[in-house]
């Protein structure tokens, strides 16, 4: 990755693609009910019909969405059920949603509150990075980890 495409990057919102917004919204409720991934799958299992299964159909992800007054349309729910059922069979089990909302984006947001909490600019991280903005040499994430 450049520079440039870095800079573009950490600049553009992350509304602009509906699956990172809506695990973002479903993060941010997760943070506010101080839920971890586990217990929030569990009240998403509350919401089924057939209370005894542990993994989510289309069908009870579609009224656990609706019961959690996430506003998305019928085919965003759709769009997310597709992403959160990894194994393609349908249904979307524990693993499968702690894996994508507890591995990928978690640790998005951990970078995103450190940021706003010491309110880093762009040139504030380059600079802890040890990576000159005048220079357009490619970001290496492993020196980067090893530097901190």
């Amino acid at each position: 990755m450049t520079m440039e495409e870095f800079a573009e990057n950490f600049m553009k919102k992350p509304d602009d693609d509906f699956e990172v917004k809506a695990l973002r919204m479903i993060n941010e409720r997760l943070r506010k009910k101080n839920f971890n991934s586990d217990e929030y799958f569990d009240q998403l299992l509350s919401y089924k019909v057939h209370k005894d299964e542990t993994r989510i159909s289309n069908y009870d992800f579609y009224k656990a969405m609706d019961r959690e007054k996430y506003h998305f349309s019928a085919e965003e729910i759709e769009a997310l059920f597709r992403l959160l059922d990894t194994k393609k069979d349908n249904f979307i089990d524990r693993e499968e949603f702690s894996e994508k909302v507890r591995c990928i984006y978690e640790p998005l947001f951990k970078m995103l509150d450190i940021i706003k909490k010491n309110n880093l600019e762009i040139e504030d991280i380059l600079f802890r990075m040890q990576i000159d903005p005048k220079r357009n040499e490619l970001l290496d994430f492993f020196k980067f980890k090893s530097s901190n």
